[in-house]
């Protein structure tokens, strides 16, 4: 059905990389990723980290900052409400890990 359809898309559209194809899409993918610009940035970030080197896919911290400056870069919110509320903050943490990686 085209509910199912729609779930789908939905659902789909938060593969990173994230390619939304309608507005609920782009709701969807800023929820995903609404951390970035949110106070628990840091913690969020180290959970991830801890759950890569868990799994023997990243073993240090340095690796793991490079990752997240890239992926920072590159990302964009996509609605207007979390490009008001949150990409200033997630554009913060962007010059504070760019800082920190310049120290390695």
């Amino acid at each position: 059905s085209s509910q199912v359809e729609l779930v789908c898309g939905m659902i789909m559209a938060t593969k990173i990389p994230q390619k939304p194809k309608n507005f609920l899409e782009k709701i969807l993918c800023d929820a995903d990723l609404d951390y970035l610009g949110r106070d628990d940035f840091y913690d969020i970030g180290d959970t991830l980290f801890q759950e890569l080197k868990s799994r023997q896919v990243l073993d240090n911290e340095k690796d793991w900052n490079r990752i997240q400056v890239n992926f920072l870069e590159k990302h964009e919110f996509l609605t207007p409400t979390n490009i008001k509320r949150r990409a200033s903050r997630k554009k913060r943490y962007l010059q504070e890990l760019k800082a920190l990686v310049a120290t390695y």
